[in-house]
């Protein structure tokens, strides 16, 4: 498990997080109890009725969890 020094450091680790970061999410903040992350939407995360996919708030969740676990 990592402990980042630096959100530089973080990101830099997450991006082979190919999933994640093809679905444009970005790590915006990163400390010790916790993260901040966001994801530009875009029509990639739109179901077939034009709404947001539950999936994509899910991965956004998945990764801000996973950040701020790395870093404990």
């Amino acid at each position: 498990m990592a402990v980042f020094q630096t959100i530089e450091e973080a990101r830099a680790f997450f991006v082979n997080d190919r999933y994640a970061t093809e679905n444009g999410i970005v790590l915006e903040e990163l400390t010790d109890t916790g993260s901040v992350c966001s994801m530009a939407l875009t029509p990639h995360h739109q179901n077939a009725e034009g709404h947001l996919m539950g999936g994509a708030v899910l991965t956004l969740i998945d990764f801000a969890f996973a950040a701020a676990a790395c870093n404990v």
